[in-house]
């Protein structure tokens, strides 16, 4: 939570008023990610790496140690996504450049053209090498904006778009909309959510597509 509150993310004001809505996606941010700028990058980078099996992720490759940025400041070339700069919640990089960009969405909506101002900021070499994850909780409501932000990525020759899926929670409309996609694609985005107890983080998790019809 310290990151959040030390980028004016989040006010310990605002956690001690009932009645006040907490800003929960940037507190969830800072607190799985925020431990692992206090780590060594040996024991960072195992986290990481940890992280992204938990989640069904691609273990991202890089030169020389990950370091966490949180909610950095990207600027854009143009104005046409977004004015100025995007913001996602955080990123990895290394010596070399951005291997992995995060979006975390606790309940609120990508606002427009979100996750495709966040690709154009990222360099062409970064775009080559980088994978871009989306953090929910009820993917299906994601869906339409996805969709939407793909088509102005294939539209502004930005792709391949290396978007990933990650599903967090197995309760409630999220366990039942898992268990609706269990053999269909999530977002069309080569993945999709299946249910698994066995997983710290709520009873779902993401396997890619194959083309094995009885994987």
């Amino acid at each position: 939570m310290l990151h959040a509150i030390n980028g004016r993310k989040a006010r310990l004001g605002v956690f001690r008023s009932a009645g006040i809505r907490v800003p929960l996606e940037d507190v969830v941010t800072s607190t799985v990610f925020g431990p692992i700028e206090f780590m060594s990058p040996e024991d960072a980078r195992r986290s990481i790496d940890l992280i992204c099996e938990a989640l069904a992720l691609p273990l991202p490759t890089s030169v020389g140690p990950l370091r966490a940025v949180f909610w950095p400041r990207l600027p854009l070339a143009d104005d046409a996504l977004r004015v100025r700069y995007s913001e996602p919640d955080l990123v990895f990089a290394d010596d070399v450049g951005l291997v992995m960009v995060v979006e975390i969405k606790w309940g609120a909506p990508l606002s427009e053209n979100e996750l495709a101002a966040q690709w154009s900021a990222l360099s062409h070499v970064d775009r080559g090498r980088a994978t871009h994850v989306l953090l929910v909780q009820e993917p299906g409501s994601y869906r339409q904006a996805v969709e939407m932000d793909r088509d102005l990525v294939d539209a502004r020759g930005m792709g391949p778009w290396n978007l990933e899926l990650a599903l967090v929670g197995g309760h409630g409309r999220a366990r039942a909309n898992a268990q609706h996609l269990r053999s269909r694609s999530a977002l069309g985005i080569g993945c999709r959510v299946v249910p698994d107890a066995g997983t710290p983080f709520g009873g779902t998790r993401l396997v890619r597509n194959s083309t094995d019809p009885n994987e």
